[in-house]
């Protein structure tokens, strides 16, 4: 992918090198989302989410009934749905980022799921940025301090929050989707 992207875009993409990473946790707080969560974990944030289950039209063309979190192309679909529906409706994005607040909210603290949690906290770095509905399709982790994990080239991830030391491969490539004011390109994601 490294390749075709800088042949393509070689103002944005600099150089041909995939971008595999290790990221070392230095704090407590540290988390990050990692790839995208297992078919358990996607059914249920859905079953939890009014909001995530009224998305699932816009972004699927199927009822939330119909969904199949295990499925690749369902995946793939619901994706592209956020990049090119949810996230080119300023108005509607705003709507769904409220109504995830407000579920989050009014569970309180003891009682959030990770992604629950890190809705708020997202929110108020980022605002109504669609990467804050992205991270309830991705895995979350928090290693603890010394931990690290590896980071395979193409594997979606962002750091949510705490410090960390990376060690990556000499290459500037980092196709962005949210929860940034870089370039997004949402295009190459889908």
């Amino acid at each position: 992918m490294a390749e075709r992207l800088h042949a393509e875009q070689p103002s944005i993409y600099k150089d041909p090198n995939p971008k595999p990473e290790v990221a070392v946790a230095l704090t407590d707080d540290f988390a990050a989302c990692y790839g995208f969560a297992t078919a358990a974990t996607l059914a249920a944030n859905f079953a939890a989410s009014p909001t995530l289950q009224s998305i699932v039209g816009e972004c699927t063309g199927g009822r939330y009934s119909e969904c199949d979190p295990e499925s690749a192309d369902w995946l793939k679909n619901m994706i592209a749905g956020l990049f090119n529906h949810l996230d080119a409706d300023s108005e509607r994005l705003t709507q769904v980022i409220t109504g995830l607040r407000q579920e989050s909210e009014a569970l309180g603290p003891a009682v959030r799921s990770i992604h629950q949690r890190y809705c708020l906290v997202l929110y108020e770095q980022y605002g109504n940025d669609i990467g804050i509905v992205f991270t309830y399709l991705m895995n979350i982790v928090e290693p603890g301090v010394g931990k690290w994990f590896l980071i395979d080239a193409g594997v979606p991830h962002c750091y949510l929050q705490g410090e960390l030391m990376e060690c990556m491969v000499n290459s500037d490539n980092v196709v962005r989707g949210g929860l940034t004011p870089k370039l997004k390109d949402s295009a190459t994601l889908c």
